[in-house]
């Protein structure tokens, strides 16, 4: 697939109060028609020796506000996770993501390098999420040289509201040369 000609993503540098230093941060806005909208935030951040770009997308009105209501939460038995369709690359099932800080959001997609890998594959964290994936079938977390296309289908009380990354923008890209040192 060849890199699209218009680049969604917009960039904004946050500054880290506490460090003083600077993160390139990317944001993308999608919607749905009907009033829900889906706000998606990718950052670089580091995972034991390795490195993620995870985005976290929240999703609002049309005014930034958590007003619409998500269906489709997993139960507590299963974790803060919420059920929805999944595309990577051509790949498409059911699957589940989890819950962020806030009950509206969720961690689309997390790219990961081969020291992220080993370092989940070795903590509590990675075991739950193996054991998640190996009885669920979670998509969430993959290598990031792997993966191009990703589209999460969120169940809102305004209708289906899909999260399209496309990782040949040319702002990700970058990002990831910046996080992975990827060429």
């Amino acid at each position: 697939m060849a890199a699209p000609d218009h680049d969604p993503w917009r960039q904004r540098a946050v500054r880290d109060e506490m460090t003083g230093k600077t993160q390139t941060k990317l944001w993308i806005r999608q919607d749905n028609g009907s009033g829900a909208y889906a706000e998606t935030e990718a950052s670089c951040e580091q995972i034991g020796r390795g490195h993620a770009v995870t985005f976290i997308t929240l999703i609002v009105d049309q005014n930034g506000i958590p007003t619409i209501g998500i269906s489709n939460r997993a139960s507590v038995s299963e974790g803060k996770f919420v059920r929805i369709r999944y595309r990577q690359n051509d790949v498409m099932k059911l699957s589940r993501v989890p819950s962020g800080k806030f009950s509206n959001e969720f961690v689309t997609f997390s790219a990961i390098d081969d020291a992220a890998a080993e370092f989940y594959k070795t903590s509590s964290i990675g075991v739950n999420l193996y054991v998640a994936g190996l009885e669920g079938g979670l998509l969430f977390t993959a290598h990031y040289s792997n993966v191009q296309l990703v589209k999460a289908e969120y169940q809102t009380d305004h209708g289906p509201l899909i999260v399209t990354i496309d990782t040949a923008s040319p702002s990700i890209k970058r990002l990831y040369v910046d996080c992975f040192g990827a060429h």
